[in-house]
């Protein structure tokens, strides 16, 4: 199907939202398009291009660690439903995400 990610509403609820349209696939305004298109698909999971170094972001903007307990916090402060974060590991996973040699060339993380 083709069409507006944005605009696109099913007639019923999605099992999962999986949006991988951009680039970059990290900036500031990302967790609102992902929101956007949840109001319209009303997903029960939603996993997205560059979560983890969106979510490794917001926690360190809140002055939390990228450990299981900072993580679940900053997915409650995301107010969406995502995947990837019950999976044990999965915080360090992000953690390691973020800090990796693309992350830093894309001024994402510390060098």
């Amino acid at each position: 199907m083709e069409g507006d990610a944005y605009g696109f509403v099913p007639d019923q609820p999605v099992d999962l939202l999986m949006p991988d349209i951009w680039l970059p696939f990290e900036n500031e305004g990302r967790l609102e398009e992902v929101r956007r298109m949840q109001q319209n698909c009303r997903a029960d999971t939603i996993y997205f291009w560059g979560q983890e170094l969106v979510l490794a972001r917001m926690a360190r903007a809140a002055g939390r660690a990228l450990d299981e307990e900072g993580l679940a916090a900053t997915v409650a402060e995301s107010g969406l439903p995502l995947l990837g974060p019950g999976i044990p590991g999965y915080a360090a996973r992000a953690w390691a995400a973020f800090t990796s040699r693309e992350a830093r060339g894309l001024g994402l993380a510390p060098r």
